[in-house]
C-alpha cells in the first residue's frame, strides 16, 4: 500500500510546486529605495509630513498608494514598524482601495484593517486618549468588524506584518499570522474591477516614534494586474 502511494504524493508535489511557479509577485522595499519610485513604477503620495529612516518610510499624517492595481485572487503582505513611545499612534490603515488615496479626499472603496490609538497604557496618553481600537471593515455602506483592543498578534517597538488575501468575493486579515475578525464577504456596492494597496499613517511627534512602513509585497496571477496612470 506504502509503494502504491507515493507516485501519488509525488503527482501531488508536482502539481503544487507547477501552481506555486505561476504565481508573479511584485514587492517594494521603502528601506532599500529611500524614495517613492524605481523601475517599476512610481507609489502616489499626499499629505503634509514624512521622512526616510532606516526603519522605512516614517508617516504622519500621510498616505501612499501602490503603482499597481490588482483583480482577482491575490495576496498583499505589509511589513511596518511602531513605536508608540509615550503617546498612542493615532491612525494606521492598510487598505485597499479602488482609486489613490488622496488627502480630504473620501476613497470610494476599499477593504482592510484599521488601527486607532495603538498603545497599551492609558497612563502613558493624554486625558483625552480613548484607548486602542482596531477594525476590519470596507467601503460603500461601511460593513466593519470593531474591537476596543490592540490587534491581537501586535507588537509594539518591532516589526510587525499584516496580510490582506482576497479569494473570490472574500477578503481575510492576518496581523502577524493571526486572523484579525473574521473572513468578511465583499459587498457587491463596494467591489471594484482593480484594487490598489493603500497606506495611511498619523502620528504627532517625530521619530524615532510612530509608524514606519518597511516594505509592501502583492502575490497574484500574472495578466490580472493593471499599472496606475500615475505610475509612469
Amino acid at each position: 500500500m506504502l509503494r502504491a502511494r507515493i507516485p501519488v504524493v509525488l503527482v501531488l508535489l508536482v502539481i503544487a510546486a507547477s501552481v506555486a511557479g505561476c504565481l508573479a509577485s511584485y514587492t517594494f522595499d521603502f528601506i532599500d529605495e529611500g524614495d517613492l519610485v524605481n523601475e517599476q513604477g512610481a507609489w502616489f503620495a499626499d499629505g503634509p509630513t514624512h521622512s526616510f529612516t532606516e526603519q522605512g518610510l516614517w508617516m504622519a499624517d500621510y498616505m501612499v498608494t501602490a503603482p499597481y492595481g490588482y483583480s482577482g485572487n491575490f495576496k498583499c503582505t505589509f511589513e511596518f514598524y511602531v513605536n508608540y513611545g509615550t503617546d498612542p499612534v493615532e491612525w494606521m490603515s492598510f487598505l485597499l482601495i479602488d482609486d489613490k488615496w488622496q488627502d480630504g479626499v473620501s476613497v470610494a472603496k476599499f477593504f482592510g484593517l484599521t488601527i486607532h490609538n495603538y498603545s497599551s497604557s492609558f497612563a502613558l496618553a493624554s486625558p483625552a486618549y480613548t484607548g486602542p481600537e482596531y477594525s476590519v471593515w470596507q467601503g460603500s455602506d461601511f460593513d466593519y468588524f470593531n474591537e476596543n483592543a490592540e490587534p491581537p498578534g501586535m507588537v509594539n517597538n518591532a516589526i510587525n506584518v499584516v496580510e490582506i488575501s482576497k479569494r473570490g468575493e472574500y477578503f481575510t486579515v492576518r496581523m502577524n499570522g493571526t486572523v484579525l475578525g473574521s473572513t468578511m464577504l465583499i459587498k457587491p456596492a463596494n467591489r471594484a474591477a482593480f484594487w490598489y494597496p493603500g497606506v495611511s499613517g498619523s502620528f504627532g511627534y517625530p521619530a524615532p516614534h510612530g509608524f514606519f512602513l518597511r516594505r509592501v509585497t502583492v502575490s497574484y496571477w500574472p495578466g490580472t494586474e493593471l499599472e496606475a496612470s500615475w505610475a509612469f
